[in-house]
């Protein structure tokens, strides 16, 4: 039985996402400048896939998930896609945002990774290797810390724990000591 538009927008992360900023200028023109800034690849799976059939099917129908949280996993996939919430983290994320006990998150988590994002998890790895590796641990080089994250994605059930900040390096203030060259014989 085919399944109207209507009923698909609670899973659709575009339709979600959208929707919850709308009025908001400065979170559209944000919301707006992240996806331009993803890849073409990435981009045609966000509006040619089918992830809200994935996510109604594979996921809120057999999880029981009501309206609000099939909505709010939606919200929690594009921030994923989007790279604004860490990919390694998802486990943790389902878990508080949906309220749900960790098994349950986890098994949520492997349809995620395993089934609806597999076609661009090779880009959105990628992608989550070059930005949150970007937050470099004193000491630890950045490809040890890139090789690190890889072994992570491969193993999304372990939590992953969140990387120290970064020092802060005080920045020189400008001199204005300004020397005019122009009239210098």
């Amino acid at each position: 039985m085919p399944v109207s538009i209507s009923e698909l927008i609670n899973f659709d992360p575009y339709n979600v996402y959208t929707s919850e900023i709308k009025g908001n200028s400065f979170k559209s023109a944000k919301f707006m400048d992240a996806l331009m800034g993803l890849s073409q690849y990435i981009r045609t799976f966000i509006f040619e896939s089918e992830m809200p059939h994935q996510l109604k099917d594979s996921i809120a129908i057999p999880f029981k998930l009501d309206e609000k949280k099939s909505s709010e996993l939606a919200k929690l996939l594009m921030e994923i896609i989007l790279g604004w919430v860490y990919l390694g983290d998802v486990i943790k994320q389902i878990g508080e945002r949906l309220q749900l006990d960790q098994e349950t998150a986890k098994q949520i988590a492997a349809i995620v990774i395993n089934q609806i994002f597999q076609p661009i998890l090779p880009q959105l790895k990628q992608m989550h290797i070059q930005k949150f590796s970007v937050q470099a641990t004193p000491g630890v080089s950045n490809q040890s810390q890139a090789k690190s994250l890889q072994n992570e994605f491969r193993n999304p059930e372990v939590p992953r724990p969140l990387p120290p900040r970064p020092p802060v390096i005080a920045q020189p203030k400008p001199s204005n000591n300004v020397v005019d060259l122009r009239n210098k014989p």
